[in-house]
């Protein structure tokens, strides 16, 4: 009997299993030929509930169209495997080739999506690729393959990889420290991160906060000098941990930043932009919502939080943060200022059509969003110190603030989420107006993560590529 009834499950689930997959290569069919009528708006009408409210189906749209623009029709498509609720594709086009994501929880129900151009393209194999990568391990094959493909776009310039799993770290570099150089970086060479100093900015907050100087949830007039009486919405403060999360409400650039400036234009005003600027602008400054509701990226929450660190400490933000990172984590090559032989290791940074671009020398912590330069042999310390929390500071920096406890949310300054196979990941991106992006991402429970660093713009979604394409074999 039990064999009779163990054989009649598995019939069923053969069954549900297999209507589930038509359904799903139905849909994915259906997808392909919507895309080469130019239908994007009836793509979009897969989307689940969930998805709509995250993408509005105008920037879906429009995305698609860019898409479509470089791809031409899709001839053919081959399946690349599955990852949790994810299939992925080879979509073989008239022009290019690209790799779509498609997951799918609910049949017939696009759950989320992924489209990138780090796939095989036609002639893309015969370019020359320099590398420090010994090519002698399985993580070595993964490192290779992936940084091939990456690489294939003619506006790549230099990537740097990082990796660390179950304890070991590895550093790869690829390409030039500067177009037709023929310079390989190295680990020690200089990468503007952009906006992943947030969470170097959190850590120290949260340092705070382990050494009971602050609390998470203290009015952030607290330790302003003066009297603020509109940081308020109805009487309800900005708390601490409202500029570490994005939902404080308050405006994302200081008042002398008007909109429709050239970069350069914001960084003349920047040269002049300090501590007592910042402190003249919150005097105009308004929640324009309940704090703790509503997610909006803001670059400017972050200054008025080093601006109060420095309150809490009585020293200027650069001299906390580089004691920090010195004394408690070993890293002396993250820095927001350089010495004239430093600076000489920073690499060239480009734009996504291979020009340019100029870097210009901080005159103060408070210029622009909140940035700062490291070298892969630092972000690998930096990545370790994360995925192992041994620190009580970094480990409060991972906990969940806001948002969907299930999927996206937020840490301290850290963004957190699941995967496709329902694994936790956290991370940060950074991109850097002179030219340059990247990424740190790690899974805790895999104890695996990997921070990757390019001095090019072509779109930090191809970061995203690399990192699932690497990170996804490593098992």
């Amino acid at each position: 009997m039990f064999k009779f009834t163990l054989l009649l499950s598995l019939i069923l689930f053969s069954c549900q299993f297999s209507k589930c997959q038509k359904t799903f290569i139905t849909m994915h069919d259906t997808i392909i030929s919507l895309y080469n009528k130019d239908d994007f708006k009836g793509i979009y009408n897969f989307a689940s509930e969930s998805m709509k409210t995250e993408e509005p189906e105008a920037k879906f749209v429009n995305m698609l169209k860019t898409t479509k623009e470089q791809t031409g029709k899709i001839i053919s498509s081959t399946s690349l495997g599955e990852y949790g609720i994810t299939r992925s594709f080879m979509w073989t086009g008239e022009h290019g080739n690209i790799h779509f994501d498609l997951q799918s929880g609910t049949p017939g129900v696009m759950d989320d999506y992924f489209i990138n151009d780090v796939i095989m393209q036609p002639g893309g194999e015969h370019r020359s690729l320099p590398t420090d990568n010994p090519l002698r391990s399985k993580i070595d094959s993964i490192i290779q393959q992936a940084a091939t493909l990456y690489m294939q776009n003619p506006n790549t310039v230099a990537l740097s990889v990082g990796i660390v799993y179950k304890g070991q770290k590895y550093a790869y570099n690829y390409g030039e420290t500067q177009k037709n150089s023929g310079q390989l970086p190295s680990s020690d060479n200089y990468y503007c991160l952009g906006s992943i100093a947030k969470t170097f900015i959190a850590t120290l907050l949260a340092k705070a906060v382990t050494e009971k100087k602050v609390n998470l949830n203290d009015d952030i007039r607290k330790y302003l000098p003066g009297k603020y009486p509109d940081l308020t919405y109805k009487g309800y403060p900005v708390r601490l941990v409202h500029l570490t999360n994005h939902t404080s409400g308050l405006p994302t650039s200081p008042d002398a930043l008007p909109p429709g400036l050239s970069r350069l234009q914001q960084l003349k005003i920047f040269e002049k932009y300090n501590r007592d600027s910042l402190l003249d602008d919150l005097h105009h400054f308004r929640p324009d919502t309940l704090p703790g509701v509503k997610y909006v990226y803001n670059g400017n929450a972050f200054h008025i939080l080093m601006l109060i660190l420095e309150e809490v400490y009585h020293q200027p933000y650069e001299k906390l943060m580089t004691a920090f990172l010195r004394t408690e984590l070993n890293m002396y090559h993250t820095k927001n200022f350089f010495s004239v032989n430093e600076k000489k290791m920073l690499l060239q940074g480009y734009n996504n059509h291979s020009e340019p671009q100029t870097y210009y020398y901080p005159m103060t912590a408070f210029r622009g969003g909140p940035a700062i330069n490291s070298t892969l042999n630092d972000m690998l310390i930096y990545l370790k110190a994360n995925i192992g929390e041994k620190s009580p500071a970094i480990k409060l920096t991972h906990q969940y603030t806001w948002g969907n406890k299930d999927g996206s949310s937020m840490g301290l300054g850290w963004m957190r989420n699941l995967d496709a196979a329902g694994k936790q990941y956290i991370m940060h991106s950074g991109n850097a107006g002179a030219g340059f992006n990247s990424l740190c991402l790690f899974y805790p429970e895999r104890e695996l993560g990997i921070v990757i660093m390019v001095n090019e713009t072509t779109g930090q979604n191809r970061l995203f590529a690399l990192e699932r394409l690497i990170t996804q074999q490593l098992k």
